[in-house]
């Protein structure tokens, strides 16, 4: 796969394909879903402070033509996962935070498959329960939809991830609330 190299703990998957060998691929019509997916075996791996990631084994501005920070679809372990990509110390990586671990079952030391595309910045699915709220708060309603997508993709993640009818009451509560304030994400100091 153009723009893939092995590194420690990562290797490209076997099997992968350049975009030109994709094209000859689609015209016998066994293409993958999309040229611009990546994937890749990788180690889960924590990093200073405890942060816990996945290095990502290619250059995202090579292969996908991005530049600055790089926002991200696809899955790790068959899980999915959006966020952007970010760089310590000349490594591009993509954090994995405590809850999406939990959730996927994925822990550091783990190997992972990874499948990766640039996010198309379609705004995601509202659930129900979110898109009514939003409407009997037209304040939050009009910050939610002035977020960019990240952002939005954080509000409905967070709310997905309620284990319990009540934490997802209460997340539903305190979203439309930080929406109302102006705050881009549902925990933290944004």
């Amino acid at each position: 796969m153009t723009g893939v190299s092995s590194g420690a703990g990562v290797s490209p998957e076997a099997g992968a394909t350049s975009p030109a060998e994709a094209s000859s691929r689609a015209e016998e019509g066994l293409a993958e879903a999309s040229v611009a997916e990546v994937r890749f075996r990788a180690e889960v791996e924590t990093g200073d402070r405890g942060r816990v990631f996945v290095r990502i084994p290619f250059d995202p501005a090579h292969q996908w033509g991005s530049r600055g920070r790089v926002y991200i679809t696809g899955t790790i372990a068959g899980h999915p996962v959006d966020g952007s990509l970010g760089v310590r110390g000349g490594v591009v990586l993509l954090p994995l935070s405590k809850q999406w671990r939990a959730a996927a079952g994925v822990e550091p030391g783990h190997p992972v498959d990874v499948r990766l595309a640039p996010s198309t910045g379609q705004p995601p699915d509202l659930p129900p329960d979110l898109a009514a709220a939003l409407t009997a708060a037209p304040a939050a309603q009009t910050a939610y939809h002035q977020l960019a997508t990240f952002y939005q993709r954080s509000y409905v993640g967070w709310l997905l991830e309620a284990k319990t009818p009540a934490t997802r009451d209460r997340r539903l509560t305190t979203a439309i609330a930080r929406l109302a304030a102006g705050r881009k994400l549902p925990t933290g100091l944004r």
